[in-house]
């Protein structure tokens, strides 16, 4: 053991670097404070910050290949935890259990979760709402064609499927028998363009407006 000439103790090195400066292992048996006069802990740390230059293994020997190695027990964040970067080599995060998300959710850059067989993209399910179509149909009648667009952030053409009435007005024939038809869409620069006609499936004539709710699927 030496005490250089500023009081700095060294156990196993003739040159302390710190005021204890230990060259080789060290046993506490009891509590290590740092900070604090009075550890309720094996190691208590009062300044809130804490650095290891080498893997820390906690129930097991670390392995080199990771900095923080967990052992079989379970482990418990009692507070918000960040992940950056890949924690497994083939997926950013594997969860072999059930997992409960409170907050919001982004996958693949708002792409959604749904299964795509045709591509390892996943599929983005969106829903919206038609601009009002006037339905002043003869029986049996086809209105002119016209279109819809809405901005769904697709990079191919969805899927886009016509669902319940949203909105209507008007009282003259039967609205139910009353059906919007899109066809011919394409897909530019994220925003998705159908065209549109007016089916009246009555033999009577209808006169309303109607907003329709759709889904559109796609990637």
């Amino acid at each position: 053991m030496t005490i250089d000439s500023t009081g700095q103790v060294g156990i196993g090195t003739i040159n302390p670097l710190q005021t204890l400066h230990v060259n080789g292992s060290a046993y506490i048996a009891g509590y290590l404070g740092i900070g604090t006069s009075a550890p309720d802990y094996a190691f208590q740390n009062l300044y809130g910050y804490n650095h290891m230059a080498y893997g820390l293994g906690l129930g097991t020997v670390p392995n080199s290949n990771y900095l923080l190695d967990v052992g079989s027990g379970p482990a418990r964040f009692q507070s918000d935890v960040r992940i950056n970067g890949i924690l497994n080599p083939n997926n950013a995060l594997a969860i072999g259990n059930n997992t409960s998300i409170e907050g919001s959710l982004t996958v693949n850059a708002g792409k959604g979760v749904a299964f795509n067989a045709n591509s390892g993209t996943n599929l983005r399910i969106y829903q919206f709402t038609t601009a009002t179509f006037n339905a002043v149909l003869a029986g049996h009648a086809i209105s002119a064609e016209g279109s819809i667009a809405f901005n769904g952030g697709f990079s191919g053409v969805p899927r886009v499927f016509v669902g319940d009435i949203d909105v209507t007005g008007g009282t003259v024939g039967q609205l139910y028998m009353v059906q919007l038809q899109l066809y011919g869409c394409s897909t530019t620069s994220g925003v998705t363009s159908c065209k549109a006609r007016l089916i009246n499936n009555s033999e009577n004539p209808v006169n309303y407006s109607i907003t329709w709710n759709c889904i559109a699927i796609g990637y």
